[in-house]
């Protein structure tokens, strides 16, 4: 070990090296720490607790020198001596080795320097730096709890129990064990090690051996005095396994010459890159983590949190004139609504943030209205968190506000689709800066809503750096941004409900579910509560004798897939299906609706939802409309009660085949790019080639095999999974998915790309650059993996399609406004639109609508719309 020479003068405290036992403190983390996961389920309890007693040793040790020790896959000198090593040791949990791959990214965020060498355990390097570090006069201090580390413990030598916060010195050792620290391998020779596989001498414990050593010394001396131990059994199972005491002090010895070289000024502690911290530990959300971590650029991770107490909320001004006055050079204007304290009622008022850093109020009305017209003269830019709120709000006023040029809450879900919540103060963490206070509603405070203006102004640039740096401000500011518009539009509009047909539906529904009700009864030979699945699964599995399919912590399973499975073998479960799914669509449709109709408008006003699908698929809420069945009898009895206005139709224009057609362009296919530019009929074209037969000899039944298919694999369905689907054995299900991939050979080295691209980069995206983290490809269980396979594919095509559809709405909505129309969109439905237009117009837009939605990418094959109208919903299909 090298470094500088030592100046004359007062002798100052040894400097300190902290030698990290890296695999010790991550297994300890990893099962002292109850199970902890993201909201995508990445796990993240072993890094949650490392990171805290890594950040613990430097905040409160300040060591001067510091590293963290690993073991290596590779054997060691004591596989060569004895095979066992080791050997009964488990596989790491997947659930722990997903979580590598973030240890690394902590630990260079820590900037710790990692100690590893092929052939050799972390141990006997933590040996060798230590020795080698004391003899130079440095005090050495080894973070573990590991007992075949106490052996080093003595003079400069100590050891520290991070998850305990105790120090282990000689006494220590002495105390636990009744030994010193040297005599350590004559102790776990005798005694063994269950976790390393070292076998010690049978029927000697950690009490027994203790005994011994402090008796004799050594293994040496007690194996030459045998006729000194009283027990005649144990003096019998010493003598019969003398080497192999020696040969387990062997393998507990620690060695000290490593052939490494460890040179102290590349140990010289470094303070945290706290941004990448920060980086790791909001992609973590460890919000507790992250709170730690000081607000700005630079510094070590403060022991406190940095919420400021409610009280102490910096005033808003309300000094209008000097907002106009500085609002024409401002970058950009960033507000927060003052709700009030009833919600259902108008704002009490609006906070403005810009430049300076200052929050002014204005309350709700005139001086709004002055705002939006001052920053559209001026052209200033618009930000918010949620901006669809606010311009919700403004529309209540009669404002048109200015177009939104940042929403933070549409920023942080491109940035990062698989988050369950993106609060302000969440994102203030993970951007370095001070969160506002921690107070309930704090919107019905003036101050509270300043604080929100104010750190959504602040989040701005750091976070627009984040969207540019990944490629992504072309689908913020192209596509996410511009929908916000077109989707208060839309929410604003509604659809009208006929009330009298639906009520003719719940009538008709409820009867039609009694007579099933009592079929089900019929064939169960009982009646039972078919909400019990306890009862249920009598039926079934005691009184039908159905074989059970899976079971669980309270009893046999009754849910869906499992009555799929057994509707194959008897008539009950297929009822109790369909009794399921038409309950839902009375109680989620028929009876819920009616409620919803906003009693000034007369219509249905679902909310649509730009930041829950991690596709980036549109999902709407009260009611949700995109879950309504399309087939079926019920399905379309219900869209029949959404209807058009007199004088008008409804429009429907539906993506023909996007994915399939996504599939096409994105795997460059021959055979299905050939398909798609001649307007053929890909699933007929499917189904010859899986049944060898020619075209004119393909029946519907086939083509519906074909098309399942067709889909399934962009699903990424498994044999096993399609044999379900189609009612079919496994063996022939895996013929058919051979049979397409040898047709579509194309379509499956994309598939194979995808997912290797995604293993390597950790995450895929659409052609509009929409990122999706994957980090089930990191995991090893091969069902984990293979759900994070079919994730990638799909994500890729859906997300594709989802991203073409939102930019198709943009379009169509900004040219019926350019051109003066009254027709307008009402839903999005997946890949369907559906508009309502006045009976002059219906003929212009739907060519209208035809173009825009057919023009709005170049793919290697062209899109097609099928567009339907009529007076209501299930007409247009």
């Amino acid at each position: 070990m090298t470094d500088g020479a030592q100046a004359d003068g007062p002798h100052p405290a040894p400097a300190t090296l902290y030698l990290i036992d890296g695999h010790s403190l991550l297994y300890r983390a990893y099962y002292a720490i109850p199970r902890l996961s993201t909201a995508s389920g990445q796990p993240t309890n072993a890094v949650y607790g490392m990171a805290t007693m890594l950040l613990k040793v430097v905040r409160e040790r300040k060591p001067d020198y510091l590293a963290i020790a690993f073991d290596t896959k590779a054997p060691t000198h004591r596989h060569r001596a004895y095979e066992a090593y080791k050997s009964h040791r488990p596989p790491m949990p997947d659930a722990l080795s997903a979580q590598l791959p973030l240890l690394d990214r902590l630990i260079d965020a820590l900037r710790m320097p990692k100690l590893a060498l092929e052939g050799y355990e972390a141990d006997d390097l933590i040996a060798t730096a230590a020795i080698r570090a004391a003899a130079r006069g440095l005090t050495v201090v080894i973070v573990s709890s590991d007992k075949d580390l106490y052996q080093l413990v003595g003079g400069a030598v100590s050891l520290y129990d991070a998850m305990k916060d105790l120090s282990i010195g000689p006494d220590q050792v002495a105390e636990r064990f009744g030994i010193a620290p040297a005599q350590i391998p004559d102790l776990l020779g005798l005694m063994g090690d269950s976790i390393d596989n070292v076998p010690g001498v049978p029927g000697v414990g950690e009490k027994t051996a203790s005994a011994l050593i402090r008796q004799f010394g050594s293994i040496d001396q007690l194996l030459a005095r045998l006729g000194d131990v009283e027990r005649p059994k144990l003096r019998e199972s010493l003598r019969a396994h003398a080497e192999q005491a020696r040969m387990s002090r062997e393998l507990a010895r620690l060695h000290s010459d490593c052939p490494v070289e460890i040179a102290l000024e590349a140990f010289k502690f470094s303070p945290p890159d706290v941004e990448a911290l920060r980086r790791l530990f909001a992609d973590l959300e460890f919000t507790t983590l992250l709170k730690g971590l000081p607000a700005g650029q630079a510094g070590l991770p403060a022991a406190g949190v940095l919420e400021a107490p409610a009280a102490a909320l910096p005033p808003v001004r309300t000094d209008l004139e000097s907002l106009w006055a500085a609002l024409p050079s401002a970058q950009v204007v960033a507000l927060s609504l003052h709700v009030g304290p009833h919600p259902d009622q108008p704002p009490a008022g609006l906070c403005a943030s810009i430049d300076d850093g200052g929050a002014y109020y204005l309350p709700w009305g005139n001086a709004v209205r002055e705002l939006c017209d001052r920053a559209r003269e001026a052209a200033r830019p618009i930000a918010a968190h949620g901006a669809k709120s606010i311009v919700h709000a403004l529309g209540d006023l009669g404002i048109e506000p200015p177009a939104m040029a940042f929403d933070t809450w549409l920023a942080a879900y491109l940035l990062d689709p698989t988050r369950a919540r993106y609060d302000v103060d969440q994102l203030a963490l993970a951007y370095g800066l001070e969160p506002p206070p921690a107070a309930a509603s704090l919107e019905e405070r003036p101050e509270g809503c300043g604080a929100l203006s104010r750190t959504v102004r602040r989040l701005i640039p750091p976070m627009r750096r984040a969207i540019n740096e990944q490629g992504l401000e072309p689908l913020l500011d192209e596509v996410e941004l511009p929908l916000i518009e077109v989707l208060t539009a839309m929410e604003r509009r509604g659809i009208l409900l006929d009330t009298d047909q639906l009520q003719e539906v719940r009538v008709e529904l409820r009867g039609h579910l009694d007579r099933l009700e009592e079929r089900i009864y019929q064939l169960a030979g009982a009646r039972f509560n078919l909400n019990s699945p306890k009862q249920l699964a009598d039926i079934l599995f005691e009184k039908l004798g159905l074989p059970p399919v899976r079971k669980t912590k309270t009893g046999y399973s009754t849910d869906e897939a499992v009555l799929t499975q057994l509707a194959l073998q008897h008539e009950l479960p297929a009822e109790l299906i369909n009794h399921r799914q038409l309950s839902k669509l009375l109680s989620t449709y028929v009876e819920a609706l009616p409620a919803l109709i906003n009693p000034r408008t007369g219509r249905i006003h679902t909310t649509f939802h730009q930041t829950v699908a991690a596709t980036g698929r549109l999902s709407s809420s009260n009611p949700n409309l995109q879950n309504i069945p399309i087939r079926g009898e019920w399905g379309l009895r219900i869209r029949r009660c959404f209807i058009a206005p007199p004088g008008h139709a409804l429009l429907s224009a539906d993506y023909n085949q996007i994915e399939l057609r996504l599939m096409a362009h994105l795997s460059q296919d021959p055979m299905l790019l050939e398909a798609f530019q001649r307007d053929d009929d890909v699933h007929a074209a499917t189904a010859a080639q899986l049944f060898g037969l020619p075209r004119e000899q393909i029946t519907g039944p086939m083509r519906r095999v074909a098309k399942t298919i067709n889909f399934a694999v962009i699903y990424g369905m498994s044999p096993f999974g399609l044999s379900k689907e189609l009612g079919i054995a496994q063996l022939e299900a895996r013929r058919y998915i051979e049979r397409y991939f040898d047709y579509y050979r194309g379509v499956k080295e994309f598939i194979a790309a995808t997912i290797a691209r995604a293993a390597q980069d950790g995450y895929v995206a659409t052609l509009w650059r929409r990122r999706r983290p994957i980090p089930e490809l990191a995991q090893r269980a091969a069902a984990v993996r293979a759900l994070g396979e079919r994730t990638a594919v799909n994500t890729v095509v859906q997300g594709s399609a989802a991203d073409l559809i939102k930019v198709a709405m943009n379009r169509v909505h900004r040219r019926l406004r350019r051109e003066g129309r009254e027709s307008a969109l009402l839903l999005q439905i997946h890949d369907e639109l559906v508009l309502e237009a006045p009976d002059g117009e219906l003929a212009a837009v739907s060519a209208l609508v035809v173009q825009e939605m057919e023009g709005v990418a170049s793919l290697s094959v062209p899109l097609r719309v099928d567009l339907g109208t009529g007076r209501h919903w299930a007409e247009t299909q």
